[in-house]
């Protein structure tokens, strides 16, 4: 398995995994809109820095960094293949996020927003270290109150 920059040939793979609006929803926030395409994909990456998960030629893992404040990044839109979920592979993107911010972009932090209610990515981000500093509520794509837990790690 290796980690490389984002390519937009390799994007493609990406489209499918989110199977509806909610997922999509869970994945990029409410940013991104239904149905996902290329598009939107690549202007996303604008100004950041988005890093994929390759295993024998196909990807399993994609992420996004965005610089944020002084000697900072913002990890989101984290998403594992459906078919590797359950299997660490969240774990080494995270891994694998954490090293290119500290190694290669030299930031001191990096922070993140996870819903509440998503516990897996939850659970993974605080095994990796990361606290929770505030909440925030927002309305899901249905109209529901969801609560956005803003979490950090000091590098």
């Amino acid at each position: 398995m290796r980690s490389i920059a984002s390519h937009p040939s390799w994007l493609t793979q990406l489209l499918s995994w989110p199977n509806d609006a909610n997922e999509l929803q869970l994945f990029a926030g409410p940013n991104l809109h239904w149905p996902l395409d290329i598009h939107q994909l690549v202007q996303s990456e604008q100004g950041g820095y988005a890093r994929m998960l390759i295993e024998a030629k196909q990807l399993i893992g994609y992420c996004q960094l965005r610089p944020c404040r002084l000697q900072s990044v913002r990890l989101c839109r984290v998403i594992v293949h459906p078919d590797f979920r359950g299997q660490g592979i969240g774990r080494q993107l995270i891994a694998h996020a954490i090293q290119f911010s500290r190694d290669e972009l030299g930031v001191r932090r990096i922070e993140l927003g996870v819903y509440q209610h998503n516990l897996a990515a939850f659970n993974r981000y605080c095994y990796f270290g990361f606290k929770t500093y505030q909440q925030r509520r927002v309305k899901s794509l249905r109209g529901q109150d969801w609560v956005i837990l803003d979490m950090q790690k000091w590098l």
